[in-house]
């Protein structure tokens, strides 16, 4: 079952519905956990709106959640499912292929950060989030998806200078059968 692993932050602003479900001994050993199983979220504000920044450790692959109101952040795994559906939409991958990746998440567990490594990349992206946004001039929506490709444009120390779009294909063309590319910059 999918994990979506928040920090004290996100956990605070969305109460006690997610924080009582965070139980260690219902979270599955992640080896046995499919590689986008797992997602990190952040709250940030950006334009006084509220966004969460989602991060897959396995891949360093991001997704954005741009404006959400309190009462959308209590479906953690919707905010989720919407931000993923729009960033591969974007990155042009076929829809029936995002829809299988994406219905993965109707049943996510919630349960707080324990790798501090991926913490390390989730708060990098959130700087270069901050600096993107603020140098697009478009619409909030326009200028996130802008933002959202750029950032799994960046190569990462924690992948030897790779970037996330490399395992994101790998795992859509061997888990999802998918057959097209990313555009690369």
């Amino acid at each position: 079952m999918p994990i979506i692993r928040c920090t004290q932050k996100l956990l605070a602003e969305v109460g006690t519905i997610i924080s009582t479900t965070n139980h260690a001994e219902s979270i599955p050993n992640l080896e046995q956990c499919d590689l986008l199983d797992e997602w990190y979220a952040n709250l940030v504000f950006v334009d006084r709106q509220k966004c969460i920044v989602f991060i897959n450790p396995a891949t360093l692959f991001v997704t954005i959640a741009y404006g959400k109101r309190r009462d959308e952040l209590r479906q953690l795994h919707q905010v989720l499912m919407g931000s993923l559906r729009q960033a591969l939409v974007a990155e042009q991958v076929d829809l029936e292929v995002v829809d299988r990746v994406v219905q993965r998440f109707e049943k996510t567990q919630i349960a707080k950060t324990q790798d501090r490594s991926t913490l390390g990349c989730l708060n990098d992206v959130i700087r270069h989030f901050k600096w993107l946004s603020d140098r697009e001039q478009d619409s909030p929506e326009t200028r996130t998806e802008t933002v959202v490709k750029n950032l799994n444009r960046i190569p990462w120390v924690k992948t030897s200078f790779g970037y996330a779009l490399v395992p994101m294909e790998r795992i859509l063309r061997d888990t999802f059968g998918w057959r097209g590319r990313f555009e690369k910059l």
